[in-house]
């Protein structure tokens, strides 16, 4: 009777567990949406900022090109130059951004299997990868400012490229971070998917 009592009390403590861990489960899965969808929206809210200074920076270059017509390849290549420079320290950023944002995420969502986080961790390898890549690209490489330039127009130039440049990064980041959340709830749903199919 002893054993029947303690079995009974086994079966109800585990039933208790299982249903204060899908309980758990659910409301994490809740705010994954939560949070994706409020990542869309300051997506929405960024986007003018980027098209503005990408319609910025193209104004720039056309008036710099009209004024010093003799001087259009090199200010194309300090173009290049420059926004390598740029995005150079905004990889090695995202990347650094990205890695604690998956830490967060894993921790976060620790109801969730390990094996949901697989993806994410692959795409904060890739973007370490792409940092280093983009490092040693320009390890030795210096800007030469356009010597028969305005001063003014230079800095000007640089000032469009940085902010261009800036834009183009938290939007980025903004995107990227939806998408771990996509993966990691896309990852999660396939793997409560399998076992039904399965049983099939």
């Amino acid at each position: 009777m002893l054993s029947s009592s303690s079995s009974l009390l086994y079966i109800n403590v585990l039933l208790l567990v299982l249903i204060h861990s899908s309980i758990q489960i659910d409301d994490a899965v809740k705010n994954v949406v939560r949070r994706m969808d409020e990542l869309e929206v300051l997506m929405d809210k960024h986007k003018p900022n980027l098209t503005s200074a990408r319609k910025n920076l193209i104004q720039v270059l056309n008036e710099l090109r009209i004024a010093y017509p003799k001087e259009r390849r090199n200010i194309y290549d300090y173009d290049k130059c420059y926004t390598l420079m740029q995005e150079k320290d905004n990889s090695k950023k995202l990347y650094e951004i990205m890695k604690s944002f998956e830490e967060e995420i894993r921790k976060d969502y620790a109801v969730f299997p390990e094996k949901v986080f697989e993806e994410i961790m692959y795409y904060t390898k890739d973007l370490e990868r792409e940092s280093n890549w983009k490092q040693s690209k320009v390890e030795n490489m210096t800007c030469i400012r356009p010597k028969n330039i305005n001063a003014n127009d230079v800095v000007g130039l640089e000032n469009t490229i940085t902010k261009f440049e800036f834009e183009k990064f938290n939007h980025g980041t903004l995107l990227l971070k939806r998408r771990y959340l996509f993966e990691v709830n896309k990852s999660y749903q396939n793997s409560v998917k399998k076992p039904s199919v399965e049983k099939q």
